[in-house]
């Protein structure tokens, strides 16, 4: 009697240490993503690492975890401007299959910056070591042919040094006003060739795409071949608060209420939960996601996600046409 009242609560005891596991991995790692958007790197891998003590086996965070080692030395390395250190520890962040997508983004933009420094140090060490080398050259004087010097030419010689002499003050005054005059040209030409540079440097100078939630909003389609021509293959949409994930060939989605959210530039970081009323579809659990938007040459926005995986935008007439409508009460416009 006493083993069959004892087996219930080992089981019951066991679900609700699995149901305190995931808490802390779900709340330790959208914390994680948080302190990412915000820069603060070091608070971003302690809970990272208080969610991979959760799920000792989870690949994914154990990623997250390598991929901000790598850049908070990435960071240290430029700043005493080892830029090819830096490089190269940028390369494994960018080159992280399963990590973060906003780290990837931040890691591309230091890597071009480390990438223009190096250049310029290398034109610096090049410009200088030239210069080195003209400062080496031996000067040389071209000797000038001797004259023949008689006593007329002397006489000549003082007659135009008397002539030169009255005439001296006269030419310098002349010059003087001359070289003023010259100089103050110079120095107003300096200031409008400088300010028709600054006009048109900010005149060309492109505007920086800025991105919000809003923007990231609609359906969009993964496509087996080439986009729009071929059989889709994974549907998603986001919403306002909602996030749905469809699988074409299961015929099943899941539905999972937005619960915290972050857009870094044109990355959006998206955590979630099941939904507190049940829906029909795939067992559902709380996690997050990343997807960066593009703008092809349609100026069409394209997502691609922490996995690689494109997708192209619907409209919603193009959803309802693939038959899978779930919830479409819910969904809004867009």
């Amino acid at each position: 009697m006493k083993k069959w009242l004892t087996l219930p609560l080992l089981l019951v005891f066991m679900t609700a240490c699995n149901d305190g596991t995931d808490e802390m991995y779900n709340n330790s790692f959208r914390d994680g993503l948080d302190y990412i958007a915000a820069e603060d790197f070091i608070r971003a891998e302690v809970y990272f690492e208080q969610a991979l003590e959760a799920r000792p086996d989870d690949q994914r965070t154990q990623d997250f975890i390598d991929q901000l080692k790598h850049y908070q030395q990435a960071l240290e390395y430029f700043d005493m401007e080892q830029y090819a250190d830096s490089m190269e520890e940028l390369e494994f962040v960018l080159d992280t299959e399963n990590g973060s997508a906003g780290m990837a983004a931040k890691a591309q933009d230091m890597f071009d910056n480390a990438q223009l420094e190096l250049e310029k140090l290398t034109v610096e060490a090049e410009t200088e070591a030239d210069e080195e080398d003209e400062e080496a050259k031996p000067e040389v004087e071209e000797a000038e042919p001797e004259k023949d010097i008689n006593s007329e030419e002397l006489v000549e010689d003082d007659l135009e040094i008397d002539t030169l002499e009255k005439e001296q003050p006269e030419k310098n005054e002349t010059d003087q006003s001359d070289a003023e005059v010259e100089q103050v040209d110079m120095v107003v030409a300096e200031e409008t060739e400088k300010a028709t540079e600054s006009n048109s440097s900010v005149e060309s100078e492109p505007e920086a795409a800025a991105y919000a939630f809003e923007d990231f909003q609609g359906y969009y389609a993964n496509f087996e071949g080439e986009p729009y021509n071929s059989e889709m293959v994974h549907l998603i949409i986001i919403t306002d608060s909602k996030y749905y994930d469809i699988v074409i060939g299961w015929g099943e989605y899941a539905a999972y209420d937005i619960v915290d959210y972050s857009v870094d530039d044109n990355s959006l970081f998206i955590a979630y939960n099941p939904p507190e009323t049940e829906e029909i579809g795939m067992e559902l659990d709380a996690g997050s996601i990343s997807y960066s938007m593009y703008e092809n040459s349609n100026s069409e926005k394209e997502l691609i996600s922490q996995y690689s995986h494109t997708y192209y935008p619907l409209t919603k007439t193009d959803f309802i046409n693939t038959g899978l409508n779930p919830a479409i009460g819910e969904l809004g416009e867009f």
